[in-house]
């Protein structure tokens, strides 16, 4: 969301609405889109796991000499959708012939600047991610079909700089229902801060 007067957008840059990404350091944000143009995105539930520890290591990837910490990102994807729902809901523009209540989304992780992904896996198979730069930040995005009452996983191992007790900021969605988030992160005091205040 944005504003053409100027103090009305510096409110919505303090919302969750505003979609804003801004990250100087370990960042997190998770983005689902419904691609098949369905409704059953309010169904869909998700949980974020977030474990990383320090390499120890300083790497220069274009900013000079910067510690890093190596992650792992899991994100689960729950279709929730029960039975009986109106085809208005179920319907898929994508593909008519779906699995009635199979969602389909594009997700796209978003991490802090100069993170390098290692793998990813999609429910525990090598999976290949489209990668991007948005706004300083690296995107990495794939399609991911969920059947009706199914849970999909998707895990990518990453790195990312990080100096000791550097929270890592969540950008959280805005979504009908907050994602379920557990970071974990060894020898921080501070592993997590989140960029809007919860509703």
């Amino acid at each position: 969301v944005w504003a053409a007067r100027a103090d009305v957008q510096r409110t919505l840059l303090r919302s969750r609405a505003s979609g804003a990404l801004s990250a100087t350091g370990p960042f997190l944000s998770v983005v689902t889109n419904d691609v098949g143009g369905s409704k059953l995105d309010y169904y869909q539930h998700r949980k974020v796991r977030y474990q990383a520890v320090s390499t120890g290591v300083a790497v220069d990837l274009g900013a000079g000499p910067q510690l890093e910490e190596e992650g792992t990102v899991t994100v689960s994807l729950t279709n929730k959708a029960p039975a009986g729902l109106p085809a208005y809901v179920l319907f898929r523009l994508d593909d008519p012939d779906s699995p009635s209540g199979q969602s389909h989304s594009w997700v796209s992780v978003y991490l802090g600047p100069r993170t390098t992904l290692l793998r990813a896996t999609l429910d525990g198979r090598p999976v290949e991610v489209e990668s991007y730069v948005e706004k300083g930040l690296p995107v990495y995005s794939l399609f991911v079909k969920v059947d009706r009452g199914a849970t999909r996983e998707l895990q990518l191992s990453i790195r990312q700089p990080a100096v000791p007790d550097q929270p890592l900021i969540y950008r959280q969605q805005p979504l009908v229902r907050d994602d379920d988030v557990q970071v974990l992160r060894a020898g921080s005091d501070d592993p997590v801060r989140y960029t809007y205040a919860a509703r």
